[in-house]
């Protein structure tokens, strides 16, 4: 399974490179927009795109949009701090499969990264 993570938390990155690792699961991290509608354009095999929306350079509305018209299965989750709910909301409205608070996605990030389905 390909999981692309789009974040600049390098720290709450390395939690969730953890996860991956134990899962047996090839993870990539990238800081932007861009690097991921690159990875979309040319991954084929992405299953999961994990978006943190508190990055400053995540446009979730592009993002989904590309996700949905490429080739590829992958399910699209986001996350963010509680108390941006407008984020949330954006989030839910640009289509993601799942919005998650970031504890929400903290405590499910075992299950997302062994769900082969994901």
């Amino acid at each position: 399974m390909s999981v692309l993570l789009l974040s600049t938390d390098l720290l709450f990155s390395s939690r969730v490179a953890q996860a991956a690792r134990a899962a047996s699961v090839d993870l990539r991290l990238v800081t932007g927009t861009d690097e991921v509608l690159q990875h979309v354009a040319d991954e084929v095999s992405l299953h999961l795109l994990i978006l943190d929306l508190s990055a400053s350079d995540c446009d979730v509305q592009r993002i989904v949009t590309a996700v949905r018209r490429s080739l590829s299965p992958a399910r699209v989750v986001a996350y963010a701090s509680h108390v941006l709910g407008p984020v949330l909301q954006r989030a839910r409205q640009a289509g993601c499969d799942q919005v998650l608070t970031r504890g929400q996605f903290t405590s499910r990030l075992d299950e997302l990264m062994k769900d082969r389905q994901a």
